[in-house]
């Protein structure tokens, strides 16, 4: 029987490794290809030149994943049920788990397939945290592959599911004591202003008017902390306080302007 050497077996993890990734992006693309078989078949229908030819980009909230009833397919609908003289043509290119630095990457090719008479996006919604700011340039060109790898994608979302279900965890066990300041005292932090933070968390599940004093401290603790501003942003926000919230937010980007949640808050 031929021993195998530890070398060999790392090389066997790896390719394995390897291989499942392979395998499951390629499953994940003929998934895709299926999805925006449909919404290609509704593009390839051309249409009279006299149309009005409206092009519709954007990322799920856009595509065609549920049939004739993403918001382009109606708008078609809409347009033509309510005129009589001119006929609409709507043309969807929405891609699902994009963002706008890949729309932008392919807007010309779109303009030039399609020629619209207008073009409506629907976009933003998938630049939290983006690191991509789309320019003509070999590194950006890369980083949008890179991006467009369907597992890359999936662990994506795996983690960020795994960061809330810590996350409502978290708050789970905070509603459930009776004795949040005793906790708050015997739990230990590295960070003094973090105890504050998760303590205001806390009050703000219990409906507390103590939470604004609790953020407040967790300010005095740390004034450079963007994170807090936002955390707190988002407290006005809630309560309706547009113009504090705002302040707040503005604080953020001051303090860190490349923390897209003070922008998108």
């Amino acid at each position: 029987m031929i021993k195998t050497t530890n070398k060999q077996k790392i090389v066997l993890i790896i390719g394995g490794i390897l291989f499942t990734l392979l395998f499951l992006e390629i499953g994940l693309r003929i998934g895709g290809f299926i999805l925006l078989s449909i919404q290609d078949s509704e593009n390839s229908i051309i249409g009279d030149n006299k149309d009005y030819r409206i092009l519709t980009l954007g990322e799920s909230t856009t595509a065609d994943f549920i049939g004739n009833f993403s918001w382009p397919r109606q708008l078609e609908d809409i347009l033509n049920n309510r005129s009589s003289k001119i006929k609409f043509k709507v043309f969807n290119e929405g891609v699902g788990g994009t963002n706008t630095a890949y729309i932008l990457s392919n807007l010309e090719d779109n303009l030039d397939k399609y020629n619209p008479d207008i073009v409506i996006t629907m976009m933003g919604a998938n630049d939290y945290k983006l690191r991509v700011k789309y320019e003509e340039s070999l590194g950006v060109k890369v980083s949008l592959w890179l991006e467009d790898i369907r597992v890359y994608k999936l662990s994506k979302l795996l983690l960020i599911a795994w960061k809330n279900k810590l996350k409502n965890l978290n708050i789970i066990r905070a509603s459930n004591t009776k004795d949040i300041e005793r906790k708050f005292v015997i739990k230990k932090y590295e960070d003094e202003s973090q105890n504050y933070l998760e303590l205001w968390q806390t009050y703000w599940n219990h409906g507390a008017i103590k939470a604004e004093e609790m953020f407040k401290k967790s300010l005095e603790e740390d004034p450079k902390n963007a994170e807090m501003y936002i955390e707190f942003g988002l407290f006005y926000q809630y309560q309706i306080k547009f113009d504090k919230a705002e302040d707040l937010f503005k604080k953020s980007i001051e303090i860190n302007p490349e923390n897209e949640k003070g922008y998108v808050s």
